[in-house]
């Protein structure tokens, strides 16, 4: 297994990483990009969860709200997907999906869109999470040769 620190990003002091973007994003010569991404604080992370999650009163099939000793019981759902996709675009610098013109020249209302819409194929979303999941400490991450990480093709993943 290949050192994670040495070979994948390039770390600066302030949590900043620098890493082969997915695939499908090349620079106008047709070199790969390279994005980068910063570490979000615990209160940034809790502060999303907040956004994206939704408390409501539990009713049953005739609309009449559960209780238990007198009291309501709430049930939370949370958005997941934009969540996500609100953390990546909170996360990633270069590029700035949160920039006015991002969102204009894709014609998008947020930072989410801009996401939702830049990233919507080939795994590139999936792999944008993985990057972003190992360096929040969520989880390891595949690495090829060259130290980029790799992408995965679920077909052949779920295959064996």
């Amino acid at each position: 297994m290949l050192e994670l620190a040495n070979l994948v990003f390039n770390k600066n002091d302030e949590d900043v990483f620098e890493f082969r973007a997915p695939a499908g994003i090349t620079n106008r010569d047709g070199s790969p990009a390279m994005f980068k991404m910063r570490k979000l604080s615990q209160d940034e992370k809790k502060k999303a969860s907040g956004k994206f999650t939704k408390r409501t009163i539990m009713l049953d099939k005739t609309g009449v709200p559960f209780s238990r000793n007198g009291e309501a019981i709430f049930k939370s759902e949370t958005d997941t997907d934009n969540m996500i996709a609100y953390l990546i675009a909170e996360s990633l610098i270069e590029p700035n999906l949160n920039s006015a013109e991002a969102r204009e020249q894709l014609d998008c209302i947020s930072s989410i869109d801009v996401v939702n819409k830049l990233f919507a194929g080939g795994g590139q979303l999936e792999y944008l999470i993985r990057v972003f999941n190992h360096i929040n400490g969520f989880g390891e991450l595949p690495l090829d040769a060259d130290g980029n990480p790799v992408e995965i093709d679920r077909v052949k993943e779920i295959k064996n």
